[in-house]
């Protein structure tokens, strides 16, 4: 399989230029295609940057759209060539890749095209928490890709036949369509319209499918200023790189049937592991460790693995291992402030969603929030110039 590159741009030509660098700076087993999809009214800056870009590498066409279609439109033009050309990856103009990110797309397609359980493959991995806002990290399962009920933005790649299912599926589906998936999010819900990735993340939720994700990223999310979504820019967004100077790596793809990890549309741990480690079913305990379940998904079941505040529990596990799962080989029954609860549903304190406190940011980040000197450098360094630059943006804005 020779996947396309495509690339939706629009204003950003610093962005574009840099993905374009790294995209020359990559290998590939042959001349590949690349296409670069100028949304309309994009910028002559950007104009000018995809015309004047060539590789020996890559065989580059610019085409025109010929009206401004939107981010979730244009998304959804750049995935309908996947077919004409087989098989598209897609990036978007704030990236970066990887120097094999080429040769990790065509290995995972090639593995999973037959595979109608999974929706894509992502060449970025995932080291944030979207619905909790917390840090992530996934437990290691031996393989080069592990799978998640969450859609891919960073990077993404589709064959034919996973963009045609989700393409029938998007012709019936609307607005009302995503608010009423059971499984997705409220935070997802609340995306706005433009949003190409709320649509497949619902997509994802109601045909129970996953998205194949390396360990290993094969790209990075800049979110540079300018974006639809992202206006001011941001950095959590970015992944870690392996060395550029290293060896082409060898793959080895997880499988599908009953993976061992897996994470739902809430990166709560879904696969086997979780459930043989606490020797229960999958039916009967609801996995909530972040505490960001809604009501109407955790009343299903009579067991609740939580963070969430209990009045009695089955076994307590202080959060003292990372990844997170590996804390339930260790219960105790000492009364551990910061602990994770197996409890059953009616024990529940309360069925809100539960926010991150400081002590989870310091487990999940790794970072000793309490620290005197970490204290310091916050009220003195860093919070006087958060609030200078809130003033700073305040007074432009009345300006205007």
């Amino acid at each position: 399989m020779s996947p396309v590159i495509v690339i939706p741009a629009f204003s950003r030509e610093l962005s574009l230029l840099r993905l374009l660098e790294s995209l020359a700076r990559a290998e590939y087993p042959e001349i590949v295609k690349l296409i670069i999809s100028l949304e309309g009214g994009a910028s002559d800056a950007v104009i000018r940057v995809a015309k004047q870009f060539s590789s020996p590498k890559l065989l580059v066409t610019v085409i025109f759209q010929e009206k401004r279609l939107g981010l979730r439109k244009h998304i959804i033009a750049c995935g309908d060539l996947a077919l004409k050309y087989g098989s598209v990856i897609v990036l978007e103009d704030d990236l970066a890749v990887d120097r094999y990110f080429y040769h990790y797309a065509v290995a995972a397609l090639d593995c999973y095209a037959e595979n109608e359980n999974i929706a894509g493959v992502a060449l970025t991995g995932i080291e944030f928490n979207d619905s909790s806002g917390l840090p992530f990290k996934p437990l290691v399962n031996g393989y080069s890709t592990y799978l998640v009920k969450i859609p891919c933005s960073s990077g993404q790649c589709w064959t034919s036949a996973q963009w045609a299912r989700f393409k029938s599926w998007y012709a019936d589906s609307s607005g009302e369509t995503v608010c009423l998936t059971e499984g997705l999010p409220d935070s997802v819900k609340e995306w706005p319209e433009s949003s190409w990735k709320k649509y497949f993340a619902a997509y994802i939720c109601r045909e129970n499918l996953y998205f194949v994700y390396p360990y290993q990223a094969y790209s990075t999310n800049c979110s540079d200023p300018g974006g639809s979504h992202i206006l001011e820019g941001a950095d959590h967004y970015q992944v870690s790189f392996a060395s550029q100077n290293r060896q082409s790596p060898i793959f080895d793809f997880c499988p599908v049937s009953k993976p061992d990890v897996a994470y739902d549309a809430f990166l709560e741990p879904c696969g086997e592991y979780i459930f043989s480690i606490l020797k229960m079913q999958a039916d009967e305990v609801e996995i909530d460790i972040y505490g960001t379940k809604p009501a109407s998904l955790i009343s299903k079941k009579k067991f609740i693995l939580t963070s969430r505040p209990v009045l009695n529990s089955v076994n307590r596990f202080p959060k003292r291992f990372r990844p997170v799962e590996h804390n339930f080989s260790y219960p105790s029954l000492q009364n551990f402030e910061d602990c994770i609860s197996l409890s059953e549903i009616a024990e529940l304190k309360s069925i809100d969603v539960r926010k991150p406190t400081l002590i989870d940011y310091s487990y999940y980040a790794g970072i000793n929030f309490f620290s005197m000197a970490l204290v310091r450098e916050v009220l003195l360094v860093a919070l006087p110039s958060i609030v200078a630059k809130r003033i700073r943006f305040a007074l432009r804005k009345v300006r205007r």
